[in-house]
């Protein structure tokens, strides 16, 4: 059983099949399987594949973060989260940087930013109550991410307590050429 199906420029699809409890790579082309990459990391619980088509990361149910080369076959292990999977990951255009969030304990989590080649990393400073859906722009000059954050509340009348009309922002930073 395939899932997790994503297609690249190329024309070729990438999945993750389950064979006798373990998960693999399938790298489908034009003519049927091209490759098959051999994961033993658990349970993949999600699967992006870059622009080139010749990288990509998945997550897993134990809460770690791997790089996997398409064109090698091989693996790298990259993070690990302490409360939660990583949900929420992009890959700049280039192939140079992924942006992801990373909990660090229940209901609090960081965006965090990643030189693939150097595994250098910076996190977001600020307090955000709730970091999602990292977007890199197609230029990679800048990287977008939706927040649960509202410092603004105001009195409800009916029920005689507090609300957060706008709970959820769109925030942007403007990237540079390195990590800074």
């Amino acid at each position: 059983r395939n899932r997790l199906v994503q297609f690249t420029r190329d024309n070729k699809n990438i999945s993750v099949l389950v064979e006798n409890g373990r998960e693999k790579i399938i790298i489908f082309g034009e003519n049927g399987i091209e490759k098959i990459i051999d994961t033993d990391v658990g349970p993949i619980q999600h699967l992006w594949v870059s622009n080139s088509g010749k990288i990509a990361f998945i997550s897993t149910m134990r809460q770690e973060l791997y790089l996997v080369d398409l064109e090698k076959s091989e693996l790298k292990f990259i993070d690990r989260t302490k409360s939660e999977e990583i949900e929420y990951l992009d890959i700049s255009p280039d192939d140079n940087y992924i942006a992801y969030v990373i909990s660090e304990e229940k209901n609090k989590n960081r965006l965090r930013i990643r030189n693939i080649k150097t595994m250098e990393f910076v996190d977001l400073k600020k307090n955000y109550r709730w970091i999602f859906s990292p977007s890199f722009d197609p230029l990679g000059r800048y990287l977008y991410f939706i927040s649960l954050h509202s410092s603004s509340p105001i009195y409800e009348i009916i029920r005689y307590n507090l609300s957060y009309p706008l709970p959820s922002k769109i925030y942007l930073i403007t990237l540079n050429n390195g990590i800074s």
